[in-house]
């Protein structure tokens, strides 16, 4: 019998959501250092990469809700005993994933230069901006394709696998910052180039894992074949939690627009302050996106006597989460700040 139908509750949404909580962690952390890596560069370099990170959570935010619907999909048909099916259901969400790449490769090479025209007028900050989105967002078929592997792991029971594919993305990305952005003097350049690097080795392995260490799972491309229904049931769970996920992106946009005219370092706090805040949610997201596979498969199953008590210790555990998140901003504000290299401007708006 699988674990998800088998194992104790609260054992079992700790045991999947703490290695997903710590890759989600590590995400999170490499997304700070590269903003302190490039602070330690230049405040340009600060800005531009403040005004560019509401497409990166863009990207990450459509990944992720292709994630959650072909997650969500292939749990169930793993606990129905459709084999089949469960590949197809990766394969279809592989085809959108490569739909996506393909729309931020479009935009990374004809609108950035628009996008962060919107908010400045300096020539510097757009030209490392521009470099920063040709590079991330060309080479975006890895995040999404990473994403894809470590959702499969998620939705087989499989959460150290999880761990291991982006916290290897991540430390990779940790330990290229300091050689492309200050030995090789790239800059922001640099800075998305470590990004890259990392995204890539991280779907290199879960491809890997997925072919070596999931025999659920039958990647064979020969074998694809289009299910307008599976794509519909995929993107009807996807949609709105790329929404939800998208609207923090949106908020970030406006802000900026907003915050620009008051003052530069105003936007570099924003971006800051979003990216110290994400590292309390993705604690959270760590025990939703275990939430998710717990339920379908359960469901699939049926076995309803499981997923309330699942959705309930899961509610428990992110209040707690939240509560103490809240009490760390309130505590020290100062320490934080003084991450990112922060002068007396970033510490009295801060």
């Amino acid at each position: 019998m699988h674990k998800l139908e088998s194992m104790e509750i609260r054992h079992l949404v700790v045991s999947m959501s703490v290695p997903i909580a710590l890759s989600m962690l590590m995400s999170a952390l490499y997304n700070i250092i590269d903003s302190m890596f490039v602070a330690g560069y230049s405040q340009q370099a600060l800005l531009s990469v403040s005004l560019c990170y509401p497409i990166q959570t863009l990207m990450i935010a459509i990944a992720c809700g292709i994630g959650v619907g072909f997650n969500t999909v292939l749990a169930r048909y793993l606990g129905e005993q459709k084999p089949e099916m469960a590949s197809q259901s990766v394969l279809n969400g592989m085809l959108l994933a490569l739909i996506s790449w393909l729309l931020f490769l479009a935009f990374g090479f004809l609108g950035s230069r628009w996008f962060l025209g919107l908010f400045t007028r300096e020539a510097e900050v757009i030209a490392q901006g521009d470099a920063y989105l040709k590079i991330c967002c060309g080479f975006s078929f890895a995040i999404f394709f990473q994403i894809t592997f470590e959702r499969i792991m998620q939705a087989t029971g499989r959460p150290m696998y999880n761990l291991a594919i982006q916290g290897t993305g991540a430390l990779i990305n940790i330990l290229l910052d300091p050689v492309f952005i200050f030995t090789f003097n790239l800059g922001v350049a640099g800075a998305a180039i470590a990004t890259v690097i990392g995204q890539v080795t991280a779907m290199g392995l879960g491809i890997w894992i997925t072919h070596r260490k999931v025999p659920e799972i039958h990647m064979d491309i020969r074998k694809f074949r289009w299910d307008g229904p599976l794509m519909l049931r995929i993107l009807q769970i996807g949609i709105p939690a790329m929404v939800m996920q998208a609207v923090m992106s949106f908020m970030s946009v406006f802000m900026n627009w907003i915050l620009m005219p008051f003052s530069a370092m105003a936007v570099s706090v924003f971006s800051v302050y979003i990216k110290l805040q994400q590292f309390v949610f993705m604690i959270v997201m760590g025990f939703t996106n275990a939430l998710i596979p717990i339920v379908s498969f359960n469901f699939g199953a049926r076995r309803k006597d499981r997923i309330f008590p699942a959705v309930r210790f899961s509610l428990m555990m992110a209040t707690a989460i939240m509560l103490a998140g809240t009490i760390l901003f309130q505590l020290i504000p100062g320490p934080l700040l003084a991450l990112f290299n922060a002068n007396q401007d970033m510490y009295a708006i801060g």
